[in-house]
């Protein structure tokens, strides 16, 4: 599922340097070869070194993937059975951003024992840098004769998809190539251009369109104070409807369920696999004259333009979610717990733990469930209220590997539900 929030990234040429000049990276292009590579850290102790030229004749796919992408790490046991139903024909190889610690070695090597992953995998930087032009999730597919059919994330790594890949056939996707991303970003910059030269004499401006694949989706925080303008490019009717509502409710101090609660009788139109493909995404944009409207004023325009356009009616209601609370079990052996001294520091790995020190409970309560799938939220109900230290060493996407690391510190994690404010999307009445 796609997040609410998005994280857009800011596009950057890299170049690096050559015998005192500069030369741009070429990156890897569709329809085009893949330029060889050769990758010595391997997974597999029975080889030493692996090349292009070893997968002649199969259909391969390159899945770029580092510690910090929790979208990486989750698609794993969807690529492992895609890769197991179809691995007479398909070869998947991991290819892991090389840490000198080792620390992403042991960490897959965990996850491959608590998933059962048979998948290949290697470990490199300096290829890495040379294909991944901005983050990960960062899929090459490569045909048997060596050329580059698609460049996506890992939303497009489907059953569906990949059946049509080993057959020779085309198939949709959101391109993520270098190429297509200076595309979208000099598309952007033309657009902003046009915007500047909006009608000043209009008092209000809104549009609603189908989202282009060709445009860079877009997150724009929700306008205060003088703002006169708003745009959310590529986004699904939960995301708009989130959007317009982020206003009413207080992200401090409210109990606050993430995701948007649906009570309608169709669902289709908000199905999130549609996503990758483009469908089901749209592009708002409002504008204002300042002595119409201005800051939260557009925000309440926006929401009426939603029920304008969908049909349907939102409010934030009040209703038992679910969530993780975190919740002393054993008193005496919290006494571990205890801080002492004033210095707070933090040894933390991505999916893997460490030690927090001096840190507030509800703060650790955080970075507990960080890594779990879904982003689930969590409450701290101890009421331990001085700073503790705590050192787990676990899988951190697993929640009972979780719930076993502290108990030695007399906590314990449950799933249960609270009452929480939510928003709520329903059919008109």
């Amino acid at each position: 599922m796609r997040k609410i929030v998005k994280i857009v990234f800011l596009l950057l040429h890299v170049y690096v340097g050559l015998n005192a000049q500069s030369k741009k990276i070429v990156f890897p292009e569709i329809g085009k070869p893949l330029p060889n590579f050769a990758f010595n850290n391997m997974s597999d102790p029975n080889k030493s070194k692996i090349q292009l030229k070893d997968f002649d004749g199969k259909y391969l796919v390159l899945d770029f993937w580092s510690r910090g992408c929790g979208l990486c790490i989750q698609s794993f046991p969807k690529v492992n059975d895609i890769q197991q139903k179809y691995r007479d024909s398909l070869q998947v190889l991991l290819v892991g951003y090389l840490e000198k610690n080792g620390g992403l070695t042991v960490l897959f090597n965990k996850l491959k024992e608590k998933e059962n992953l048979n998948l290949s995998v290697v470990y490199d930087s300096t290829y890495f840098n040379k294909v991944v032009p901005i983050g990960v999730p960062h899929l090459i597919w490569i045909d048997p004769t060596g050329i580059v059919k698609a460049i996506t994330g890992t939303d497009d790594f489907t059953d569906d998809n990949v059946k049509k890949f080993i057959s020779g056939k085309n198939f949709e996707f959101y391109d993520t190539s270098y190429q297509a991303m200076i595309d979208r970003q000099n598309m952007t910059q033309k657009k902003s251009k046009e915007i500047e030269s909006v009608d000043t004499s209009l008092l209000c401006s809104s549009s609603l369109s189908i989202w282009k694949s060709e445009d860079e989706p877009y997150y724009q925080i929700p306008p205060r104070g003088k703002d006169h303008s708003f745009k959310l490019v590529g986004m699904s009717i939960k995301e708009m409807y989130s959007n317009a509502y982020l206003d009413v409710v207080n992200m401090v101090t409210d109990k606050i369920y993430w995701y948007p609660v649906l009570e309608v009788a169709d669902t289709t139109k908000f199905d999130s696999s549609l996503a990758g493909k483009g469908r089901g995404m749209y592009t708002y944009q409002l504008f204002t004259n300042p002595k119409f409207a201005v800051g939260k004023e557009l925000v309440k325009i926006m929401r009426s333009d939603l029920k304008k356009f969908f049909g349907y009616d939102a409010a934030i209601e009040e209703k038992m979610m679910p969530c993780i609370v975190l919740k002393v079990v054993d008193k005496n052996k919290t006494k571990l717990l205890m801080a002492k001294g004033n210095r707070k520091d933090s040894y933390w790995k991505n999916y893997m733990g460490g030690k927090l020190i001096n840190w507030p409970l509800k703060d650790v309560a955080l970075n507990l469930i960080g890594d779990l799938p879904h982003h689930p939220r969590i409450f701290d109900e101890t009421n331990i209220t001085t700073n503790v230290n705590l050192e787990i060493h676990t899988l951190t996407t697993d929640f009972e590997s979780l719930r076993s690391a502290i108990q030695v510190y007399g906590l314990d994690l449950e799933k249960t539900k609270r009452l929480m404010k939510v928003l709520v999307i329903k059919d008109h009445s």
